[in-house]
């Protein structure tokens, strides 16, 4: 690598980064606040994955901040260590996964009682969310092993691009397929018709 390191573009980018992720990490740690105190009701199972993806969002962030204090910290004065690949910075990967995933797969279950227990609207959805986690797990893997983002742009960049690409077409076919199931069955969304369990929808869940 190069001894020439651009600072804002590399070191200055990771610290806006960071400040973004902490102000969106914010808004899910208010979500989830406002969520307990305006539905107290809800079942356990609601509740407890609320607190389980508050916890995965809070951890990652952690992870974000533990990668700079490497970068600012423990390497001070080591511009080309901008290269190296912290561990916190790769487990992060898959923490987003995981969260990514849970999330999904909530909407994915909307989606299934919503249609009256309709496989075939569900079941695509829900193997391309586990094959995004199975994505990033493994990107968190190759990461580590490389140690470089060199090295893992030069050999496995794709599986990381592959992610990305897998990441976007779920919540848009989730969306599509809510709206296809208003439009063609408006019934099934009456306020009769409707159970707690199948419309209710927890903010934090929406923001993540």
């Amino acid at each position: 690598m190069s001894s020439t390191v651009n600072v804002p573009k590399t070191f200055g980018a990771l610290l806006v980064g960071a400040f973004f992720a902490s102000f969106l990490a914010g808004g899910v740690s208010l979500q989830t606040l406002l969520y307990y105190r305006l539905y107290p009701s809800d079942s356990t199972d609601i509740k407890t994955l609320v607190f389980m993806i508050w916890l995965l969002d809070t951890c990652h962030t952690g992870l974000i901040w533990g990668s700079l204090w490497e970068y600012f910290v423990g390497y001070y004065g080591r511009q080309t260590m901008i290269d190296y690949i912290p561990t916190a910075l790769a487990l992060s990967i898959t923490f987003t996964g995981v969260l990514t995933f849970l999330v999904q797969s909530f909407f994915a279950h909307r989606i299934f009682l919503l249609s009256k227990r309709n496989w075939f609207l569900v079941v695509p959805l829900v193997s391309l969310a586990f094959l995004r986690l199975v994505s990033a797990a493994s990107t968190t893997g190759t990461m580590l092993h490389y140690r470089s983002f060199l090295e893992f742009r030069h050999h496995v960049r794709w599986l990381f691009t592959l992610g990305l690409a897998q990441k976007m077409p779920v919540p848009l076919k989730e969306a599509g397929r809510l709206l296809l199931l208003v439009n063609n069955h408006p019934h099934l969304f009456s306020s009769r018709s409707m159970s707690k369990e199948a419309c209710s929808i927890p903010p934090t869940l929406l923001l993540s």
